[in-house]
């Protein structure tokens, strides 16, 4: 596999987990671009938006994309919720690899992220009317970073993770018609 993955989407899409899954059956190393950040700054995101605000947050992810960037190996990369947000956020992941639109609408989002308190964008009242209004704010955002929308709402990570491979090997196969798989 030549380019590498990278899985774009609303918090609770499933980027983590079928970002592993996708390494574990690419033999990619994978990267979580959060827990990257994470690594670099010995803070959790939370605490980097408490402390310093999200838009100090976006300008470490931007750095973290330009340093994973410069990585020329193939990898899978798991990027942030709002790392779509800035248009140098995107051309970066283009550069990166492959970028698929883990799709999900506002009630899975509820659904999977109701016990989760992780999550600065969601803290306070009405984290429905949040999730609604962010994932509204930020699709034409996701679309413009993204070589493939996939409807991820139905799909168990297993079958996601199955149908990107089917994606990444006919994209393979346009590059190279007649190689060998």
């Amino acid at each position: 596999m030549s380019r590498g993955i990278v899985l774009i989407g609303f918090m609770g899409a499933g980027k983590t987990t079928i970002g592993k899954l996708l390494a574990d059956q690419t033999g990619l190393p994978f990267t979580d671009l959060d827990e990257y950040i994470e690594q670099k700054e010995g803070c959790s995101v939370s605490e980097i938006f408490a402390s310093h605000g999200e838009n100090y947050f976006r300008v470490l992810e931007t750095e973290a994309l330009q340093e994973i960037a410069r990585d020329s190996a193939a990898h899978v990369l798991a990027c942030g919720g709002g790392t779509p947000l800035r248009e140098e956020n995107r051309r970066i992941m283009r550069r990166i690899g492959m970028v698929i639109w883990l799709q999900v609408e506002p009630a899975t989002v509820s659904v999977r992220l109701k016990d989760d308190t992780t999550r600065p964008l969601l803290v306070g009242p009405d984290p429905e009317k949040k999730i609604s209004g962010l994932l509204s704010e930020r699709e034409d955002r996701y679309r413009a970073a993204c070589d493939i929308e996939l409807p991820a709402d139905h799909l168990t990570p297993e079958k996601a993770t199955e149908i990107i491979r089917i994606l990444m090997d006919n994209e393979r196969e346009r590059e190279n018609p007649g190689a060998s798989v």
